[in-house]
């Protein structure tokens, strides 16, 4: 990293605050970055799985879905090996609901998290070791934020040695499912089949995945060698990869997985970049190397599908110097450095210290603020929050 980097950097902790202004000047990166290139690595810390009953089992890969081309529905582009489309009329709009959650995939990984991480801390009986723990969806908008307009509010936790970040819930937040939340659910059904258990043969067996509470969820570790951070990222797994012929082989439950077995689906309604490079940011953040995408017309008809190679799409240049992925790597490690300097003086309080970063008027701003006491539970689960204190204790105590 140049001298600009951390000349930047120490401005931006002292104020409290990383002006936009700059941020969004051509060549901003390239001078964080100067001449020496730094690459983010990525693995797994834990997975798990979220049941129906919304119970946490850690190790478990229950709720899982696999990926698989259906050639009774999709056929292959005969000029095009990345390219399917489908032998039929494929309604993604549909309007059956029936066992959609009416949560964000956000929502669904909220508290669930904390509980996984609770509960393989209790199993190694230590302290899952990294430096911030921040949902993926808070992590894409700051990332975004050199490429086009956020609006972004985040809560941030300093507590127990380490920073804990998610963005603000509102009260007023709507829990019915839009068209195209309906679609993504509708696409994935579509893409993936369900490991199920059949009891009588105590065998494995494929059925179409439904549109359920259940979720499959990675702790990808990002270890940011320039700055010398760890930072874990929850994301939700859209898909595995098939191993072979048999699904029942895929998978062991024990195994931490490489990243590049999963599988990101995305549905768009149109064909553009734009709207492609959310969703490559959040492939970058769990190391997701395809990416399957959906484009449906005006009225949610598939149209096709296309297959992306995340690894070429970061490969491609965005100036003189600088590819996607360098650029994201370089971003990255500026803006986790900046939250955990400015918060560092709090990290080792006993009880949780509470910060607000808002992107608001001309500025991202971290300002240190009490919550409302009826937002506690909702920003730092009590039972996670005692957990941490008794091993805390029983550490000292030793």
């Amino acid at each position: 990293m140049s001298d600009y980097f951390h000349d930047f950097l120490a401005q931006c902790v002292e104020s409290k605050r990383i002006p936009l202004k700059t941020v969004k000047e051509k060549g901003f990166i390239n001078r964080l970055n100067g001449r020496v290139r730094t690459t983010n690595r990525c693995s797994e810390a834990l997975h798990y799985s979220r049941t129906k009953n919304s119970q946490v089992n850690v190790g478990s890969t229950e709720s899982a879905k696999i990926f698989t081309e259906d050639r009774e529905i999709l056929e292959n582009d005969t000029d095009d090996s990345t390219k399917l489309y489908p032998k039929r009329r494929i309604d993604l709009g549909a309007n059956d609901q029936s066992g959609c959650s009416e949560t964000t995939p956000e929502e669904n990984t909220r508290g669930s998290r904390f509980t996984a991480l609770q509960i393989f801390e209790k199993l190694g009986q230590q302290k899952l070791g990294f430096d911030v723990m921040i949902t993926r969806y808070s992590l894409v908008k700051l990332l975004l934020i050199p490429h086009e307009r956020v609006d972004l509010s985040l809560t941030l936790v300093a507590f127990d040695g380490q920073l804990f970040i998610d963005s603000e819930r509102t009260r007023s937040q709507k829990t019915t499912l839009g068209k195209g939340v309906t679609c993504g659910y509708n696409f994935e059904k579509l893409m993936c089949r369900k490991k199920e258990t059949d009891i009588t043969t105590e065998t494995q067996k494929n059925s179409q995945a439904k549109n359920d509470t259940e979720k499959y969820i990675s702790m990808v570790k990002m270890s940011l060698d320039h700055v010398n951070r760890k930072v874990l990222v929850p994301s939700e797994i859209d898909a595995l990869k098939p191993a072979g012929d048999s699904f029942s082989s895929a998978h062991q439950n024990t195994d931490l997985y490489d990243l590049s077995e999963y599988v990101e689906l995305k549905t768009f309604a149109s064909n553009s970049k734009r709207s492609l490079l959310s969703s490559i940011i959040q492939c970058y953040l769990a190391d997701t190397r395809m990416m399957c995408v959906g484009y449906r017309d005006k009225n949610n008809i598939l149209e096709y599908i296309k297959k992306y190679d995340i690894q070429d799409l970061l490969s491609e240049s965005i100036s003189e110097d600088l590819n996607l992925r360098e650029s994201l790597d370089i971003w990255l490690c500026f803006i986790i450095e900046f939250f955990v300097r400015t918060t560092s003086s709090m990290h080792s309080r006993a009880s949780p210290q509470y910060y607000k970063l808002q992107v608001f008027r001309g500025n991202i701003n971290l300002i240190y603020r009490k919550p409302r006491l009826e937002d506690m539970e909702d920003i730092l689960p009590k039972e996670f929050f005692k957990w941490r204190k008794y091993r805390r204790s029983a550490s000292n105590a030793i």
